[in-house]
């Protein structure tokens, strides 16, 4: 009585490591493929390219602070287009919102900023860059 579910359940078994084992194949070639793009599967021979530019010299960028989690301090960098309007601040809030500090940035372009943080309790803490009073970006950041 038990012999017929249990080689139902081998050949189950056995299909679908036939299955895993087609797909490692098929990953372990991507790696590898020739230039004539040989492949297992004949659908992935059928390659459309497609093209695409980023930008982002438009856009205020602020960028993770680092390292993060850090003990001390840790650097910020960021980036304000040339046409930046308005007054353009990071500020800096405590783990219940609270701004701790805060520092006008006057120049456009890249810039980074260097945070000394000895004087602060181990938490998380949070920064936004501001344009003209409006928030464009905010991060956390982790005090060890």
């Amino acid at each position: 009585e038990m012999l017929v579910p249990l080689v139902k359940a081998v050949q189950e078994l056995s299909k679908k490591q036939d299955r895993l084992v087609s797909i490692i194949a098929v990953l372990q070639g991507a790696g590898q493929r020739s230039s004539s793009h040989d492949s297992l599967n004949p659908e992935e021979q059928k390659e459309t390219t497609l093209q695409i530019e980023l930008t982002n010299k438009s856009n205020v960028i602020l960028y993770q602070n680092q390292p993060n989690p850090f003990d001390g301090s840790t650097m910020i960098r960021y980036f304000l287009p040339e046409n930046t309007l308005g007054a353009s601040m990071i500020v800096f809030y405590d783990m219940y919102g609270k701004e701790v500090n805060s520092i006008e940035i006057k120049e456009k372009g890249f810039g980074k900023i260097e945070v000394n943080t000895k004087g602060l309790v181990s938490g998380i803490y949070s920064y936004s860059i501001a344009i003209g009073g409006k928030v464009i970006d905010t991060k956390k950041m982790i005090k060890q």
